[in-house]
This record gives structure tokens, C-alpha cells and sequence, in this order.
């Protein structure tokens, strides 16, 4: 049932039984038996033919969305079948969030270079949640983002590496900046600001967070507008520490004497199709090091 799959996909993505039959090499006859037996095979119809071209019904939605996934999967073993065979070098796709892709990405691409597997590596930065979506279709093979996000589908897999510690970022000069807080008063009166709803996360214990600040909530989509609005203003960001780098060359801080707010755990989502392959293997236990040997050596902050 691959081909009628890949059929149906081509067939979706063109809106037409004419322009799809075109762009496949086969007649139109047999581009609609083709998502016939599909459809007799499944059990259901896929789609109706409207006003616009074909259209999906609500179980051809479903179907669509698995089929991309089979499509992505199948193309990628394809490569990797093909680069074994052929003793050609093997794609690794990263995708990371842009903290982790300055983080830690260079060094481990540079980690994978020095090994003696022949690779060739591509980096996606990306929003997380949208990295979770590319690595469950597919996309891309190994993400570097926050693992309390739950990816949501069972192909994905989540390997915590490290405890991040979440600190409070003020202003240089701001007025708490050295100040023994004692039990955090001076904290939560003052304006936090949120970004991408960073105090809604369990892993951050932000709903206690929220409850607790007496100052106006300032909430951003994004996390660069964030450190922009906090250098600007007496604002508190709370952030993981693995950004301190970002922080002086936009006027911030980490606040002196602030125990850490949270924890929470920093990983690599995997599929699992690719962390099985011998590769995938390897990868991983590089990228483990990696993270260890940082979580060991970095004291440029503090870490649990």
C-alpha cells in the first residue's frame, strides 16, 4: 500500500486528479483506481470531489496526516539503505532551539566531525514546539529543545540529559541587582515579564510563580522581544541558564543572590527509526557526553 499512499499524498497536495496524474506519470484512470484500492484497503472513502477539486473527507484528514509521516520515514530509510550500500556519507538533520543551537550545537557538530563517522550534518533552528512537530513528521532526525514538551506521538522519544536551572534576569543597575533578598519579597513585587508562556510550564513550577507576583505580567511570543523588554525596563525574566551568554550584550543580568526558582530537563528528543540505527547510537551517547561535560566544567553560572 506505499505506492497507493504516495499516490493519494501526490494527489492531496496537487488538488486535482489531472495536474496529480500529470505530475505521478500515470493516466488519470489509473491514478483513481490507485486511490480506490487505497481506500478499499482501509475501508473508508478518502475523498470528494467539490467545487475546488478533490477534497478530504474527516478520515482522509486523518489518513493524510499519517501518510505524510510513512512517506517522510520511508524516504529516509531509503537514503540510508542507499548510503550503506553505496559507502556514501549519511544525513544527520538537528534541529534546535535557538538557546541549545548556541549552547551547545557548534560543539557538537565539531564532537561528530572528529569521530569517524562519515557525516553530513544540517542544523533546522526552530521554535521547540515546532521542532516537536518536524521530528514527529520526519523531518528532522535528532532535536535539542526542553523535554518538558511532550512530543505527542509515539515514534518520539525523550532522553533527559541534564538538570537547567531557572534564574531571574533583571536590567544592569536594576534596583534588586545585589540586594540580599531574604525570602524572595522583593522579587514578586516587582514586574515579571513571560515569554511564550514560560510561567504556565510544570517544569518551571510557573503556576506557583504566577500566583506569587504582585507586579504586572508582561507576556511575549518571543524570547529575544523578552530580554529586549527586560533590558529596558525593571522587569524580571526568569530564564535557564544556558542563555547567559545572550545576556550582556543586551544590558542584563543574572541577579546576584537569587536562589534558583526551578529546574527543569534538558534533552534530546530522538525518533526512535533513527536512535535504533547504529548511528543513531552513537549520536545520542556523543551528545549525552557533550551535555555531562558541560553540566561538569561550565561555572561561569550555577548549576543544582
Amino acid at each position: 500500500m506505499y505506492r497507493e499512499l504516495g499516490h493519494f499524498i501526490v494527489l492531496i497536495e496537487e488538488g486535482s486528479v489531472t495536474r496529480a496524474a500529470a505530475r505521478l506519470g500515470l493516466t488519470q484512470p489509473a491514478l483513481t483506481k490507485s486511490l480506490r484500492r487505497l481506500e478499499d484497503h482501509l475501508g473508508f472513502q478518502l475523498v470528494e470531489r467539490g467545487p475546488r477539486g478533490v477534497e478530504l473527507t474527516e478520515e482522509g484528514r486523518s489518513v493524510f496526516s499519517h501518510a505524510k509521516r510513512v512517506d517522510a520515514e520511508m524516504r529516509h530509510l531509503e537514503l540510508d539503505a542507499r548510503a550503506v550500500g553505496l559507502n556514501r556519507r549519511k544525513s544527520l538533520r538537528i534541529g534546535a532551539s535557538p538557546s541549545w543551537s548556541v549552547g551547545c550545537v557548534p560543539e557538537l557538530v565539531q564532537r561528530l566531525a572528529a569521530t569517524d563517522m562519515d557525516l553530513s550534518v544540517s542544523v533546522h533552528v526552530d521554535l521547540e514546539a515546532r521542532l516537536v512537530r518536524l521530528l514527529a513528521d520526519g523531518e528532522i532526525d535528532i532535536a535539542l529543545c526542553n523535554t518538558d514538551i511532550d512530543p505527542g506521538d509515539s515514534r518520539v522519544t525523550g532522553d533527559a540529559l541534564v538538570h537547567v536551572e531557572v534564574r531571574l534576569a533583571g536590567r544592569i543597575g536594576h534596583p534588586l541587582l545585589g540586594a540580599p533578598l531574604g525570602d524572595l519579597s522583593g522579587v514578586f513585587a516587582c514586574d515579571w515579564i513571560d515569554y511564550h508562556d514560560a510561567l504556565d510550564q510544570p517544569a518551571w513550577g510557573g503556576g506557583d510563580i504566577r500566583s506569587r507576583v504582585r507586579g504586572k505580567i508582561v507576556k511575549t511570543s518571543s524570547w529575544l522581544n523578552a530580554l529586549l523588554i527586560a533590558a529596558r525596563t525593571d522587569g524580571l525574566l526568569p530564564l535557564p541558564t544556558n542563555v547567559s551568554h545572550f545576556l550582556p550584550a543586551v544590558g542584563l543580568t543574572f541577579i546576584d543572590g537569587v536562589s534558583p526558582l526551578a529546574t527543569f530537563n534538558a534533552g534530546i528528543w530522538r525518533r526512535d527509526s533513527f536512535a535504533m540505527t547504529k548511528t543513531g547510537r552513537a549520536i545520542s551517547i556523543i551528545a549525552r557526553e557533550l551535555m555531562r561535560s558541560v553540566h561538569r566544567t561550565d561555572t561561569s553560572f550555577s548549576r543544582p
